[in-house]
């Protein structure tokens, strides 16, 4: 044998290990215990930490299908939920440990665990993905508002729902132009009945909460809150205007459409912008789309909010440092691209600021509990009220939304 080469025992045993390793893995891909792909996310992001979960309550989360009235069409929701908290022991280690490292960019949860007792009823937040996005695009926020007490009921973009007849479906099924100004201005009817018809599946989807198992009876539905990603702000919006029922919105990033635009949002509303600057001229009159209707749409988001800053138990921030998508999960879990463009922000600090602003909003308007963090001056050095970031106050283009004032 010659020195330094492994034995025919240790490439055996090396072997061995290798399959045990890989069934185990295998097996809790099936099972649902791992996620390949999260855990080489895991290993390419190891600088980035993953958020924790700040509430008292253990998490549980549901996957079912939910039928909307008595005709309308099942649509699937996860529910996260506070729950008991599982059991002491070797067992319970042994399962947070293969979750830790099966899962290690998704939030801890107890699947189906058992509802917690400590409250006879919990509050209701349904909660919206961007366009054409689905349930799973944010899930950490709804964990977290989960471990503080309130159930948490994501959803769908209505494009994943059976196809609606005529005009509505046509809506149901259509993207943003990304032609011309011309275009998009024509659009923006569409874009607003698009915001009412997945408002109204919202709707549609708290009605049958009351029929679910186990939920139905443990949910308040006088303390109904809507949060909305991208998109999903506006139908978060649009729902407020529609069903009385809900009490409270959080918008994160999200441009409206319809009633919420031409007017405001009436009940007490949490805006956070990802951060950005003032669009020059230049880029309002671009010759590049993209460019153009992102400078215009800011124009316009800034308009609102000014408008909105008036009313009372309203609440808008800049976060620096962060992109639109942020407010999902990829301040958790970054795209695969950002691995060669490292952010300077600590993603796991940005995301905490940023949940305690939604929890204390949320334990205010729908648990009626005081939250010094909504009185006191803005403690967090990257999350920014909105008034400091804006155009000049007296800039009469802010006020209006107007590009040709702005830029004549």
């Amino acid at each position: 044998m010659i020195s330094g080469a492994p034995s025919s025992w240790a490439l055996a045993a090396s072997s061995l290990v290798a399959l045990v390793v890989a069934a185990v893995i295998g097996v809790s891909w099936y099972a649902g215990l791992a996620d390949p792909k999260e855990m080489i996310r895991a290993a390419i992001f190891l600088d980035t930490d993953r958020p924790r979960l700040e509430g008292p309550y253990a998490v549980g989360f549901a996957s079912i299908d939910v039928k909307t009235g008595s005709d309308g069409p099942s649509l699937p929701v996860d529910i996260w939920y506070p729950a008991q908290a599982p059991g002491d022991g070797i067992g319970r280690s042994i399962l947070q440990w293969i979750a830790a490292i099966g899962h290690p960019t998704s939030p801890p949860f107890t699947p189906n665990g058992k509802l917690s007792e400590a409250r006879a009823k919990y509050p209701l937040i349904i909660y919206f993905p961007s366009w054409f996005n689905v349930r799973q695009q944010s899930t950490f926020t709804p964990a977290n508002l989960a471990s503080h007490g309130f159930v948490v009921a994501t959803v769908d973009d209505i494009v994943h729902a059976p196809r609606l007849p005529g005009r509505e479906g046509q809506a149901q099924a259509s993207e943003i132009p990304s032609d011309s100004m011309e275009s998009f201005e024509a659009y923006r009817p569409v874009a607003a009945l698009r915001a009412e018809l997945a408002a109204k599946s919202g709707s549609a989807i708290i009605d049958a909460f009351q029929n679910i198992p186990v939920f139905g009876q443990r949910v308040d539905m006088a303390k109904v809150g809507a949060v909305g990603f991208s998109f999903g702000g506006a139908t978060a919006a649009q729902m407020s205007s529609d069903d009385r029922r809900i009490r409270a919105v959080v918008n994160f990033d999200g441009s409206l459409y319809g009633r919420p635009e031409r007017g405001n949002v009436e009940v007490p509303y949490m805006m956070f912008f990802s951060g950005w600057t003032y669009p020059t001229c230049e880029e309002l009159m671009h010759s590049d789309f993209a460019t153009r209707i992102n400078s215009v749409l800011t124009v316009e988001a800034v308009a609102h909010q000014v408008r909105q800053a008036t009313l009372p138990n309203n609440w808008t921030f800049t976060v620096k440092g962060t992109v639109h998508d942020d407010f999902a999960d990829k301040l958790a879990k970054p795209s695969w691209r950002a691995a060669f463009d490292k952010s300077a922000i600590n993603r796991a600090k940005t995301w905490s600021e940023i949940n305690r602003y939604v929890v204390a909003f949320f334990t205010r308007f729908l648990l009626g509990e005081d939250q010094p963090l909504l009185t006191e001056p803005a403690p967090f050095a990257e999350i920014r009220p909105f008034m400091e970031n804006q155009a000049p106050p007296q800039d009469p283009a802010s006020a209006t939304g107007s590009t040709k004032s702005r830029c004549p």
